[in-house]
């Protein structure tokens, strides 16, 4: 079973309190055991920063990941350091899976083009262990398969509710 969290804590500025950065903060012995990818949605990766992995700018890895059929893998040190140069994610899909050969079947694992977490199918929950996506710079939803992640999560912030649970 995941539950799917839809996370809106907002600064008295009415901006996201919150990024990867703080995510993957809460996941670092599971994160580390994980293949990680970011994967195309439909919409753009949009994110801005700087120091991006594989020296590329923030509009050249974002254009890769979106010309990428299956993803651009990274290893748990390049999702870091990927978070810690993001200073806002717009729109975003971030996998952490046991095995990478899970990516290449990602896009049919959706039930229409636009790939928000709550649209996938079971075999996309059975597949991956820990999704983070952000949604237009409003809210991320995340899942994780594993129940001592959720509950860290959802304690971690305010404005958190369960949207759907597969």
């Amino acid at each position: 079973m995941a539950e799917i969290l839809k996370i809106s804590d907002l600064t008295e500025g009415k901006f996201l309190a919150f990024d990867l950065h703080d995510l993957v903060a809460l996941i670092p012995s599971e994160g580390e055991r994980l293949t990680w990818c970011v994967f195309p949605m439909g919409e753009s990766l949009e994110v801005s920063g700087d120091g991006f992995p594989y020296g590329l700018t923030a509009e050249e890895f974002g254009r890769r990941v979106d010309a990428s059929g299956s993803g651009v893998p990274l290893p748990w040190e390049g999702l870091l350091a990927l978070a810690l140069s993001i200073h806002q994610t717009i729109w975003g899909l971030f996998l952490g899976c046991q095995k990478a050969e899970v990516f290449t079947e990602i896009g049919a694992m959706f039930d229409d083009d636009w790939r928000y977490l709550d649209r996938a199918s079971p075999a996309f929950y059975d597949a991956i262990d820990i999704a983070f996506q952000a949604v237009d710079s409003s809210f991320w939803l995340v899942s994780a398969k594993d129940p001592t992640v959720r509950e860290r999560i959802r304690n971690a912030f305010r404005d958190e509710e369960v949207i759907a649970t597969v």
